[in-house]
């Protein structure tokens, strides 16, 4: 038998490993949307009636309102799963990304011509006035977008 080191048998302390930053970073980004998405779908989900109202009196979702109030909340909790999972995580940033640019250009389009601004948002984010939602999802954008990129050429 070979005579083993006894250094290689001590594992290193925490504090003296190598940190990898970009994975925080990645795990971080996830649990805010995980947040986000498992939030805003459940809310959506648990006040249908009036999420279906909202999403009724915008000028410019009208005509589809009944499809997305049913189709938004079940796919908002979807991507929401898909955070939790390393293999469908940057597939979950891609399509955060989408969801949130075309979010923030919904936004931008009420601000700009609509008169009447009905929040069909869920929770706690329906009480932001419609500015500062603007920035919260072009924050949530970058952020999504940061995620994306970030996770592209990871080892799954």
């Amino acid at each position: 038998m070979k005579p083993t080191n006894l250094l290689s048998k001590l594992s290193m302390p925490i504090f003296l490993k190598k940190i990898n930053y970009k994975e925080i970073i990645i795990e971080l980004i996830a649990a805010i949307f995980i947040v986000l998405w498992f939030y805003t779908g459940i809310t959506k989900i648990m006040d249908f009636d009036e999420t279906k109202v909202q999403m009724s009196r915008s000028p410019f979702i009208h005509d589809f309102s009944t499809f997305l109030a049913y189709t938004v909340p079940p796919f908002e909790v979807l991507v929401g799963i898909l955070f939790i999972f390393k293999k469908t995580k940057h597939l979950a940033f891609l399509i955060s990304f989408i969801l949130m640019f075309a979010f923030t250009g919904y936004i931008y389009l009420m601000l700009t011509y609509a008169y009447d601004l009905p929040c069909s948002c869920g929770g706690i984010i329906n009480k932001l006035n419609w500015e500062q939602h603007l920035y919260l999802n072009a924050v949530l954008t970058v952020l999504a977008t940061l995620g994306y990129f970030l996770t592209a050429k990871r080892k799954s």
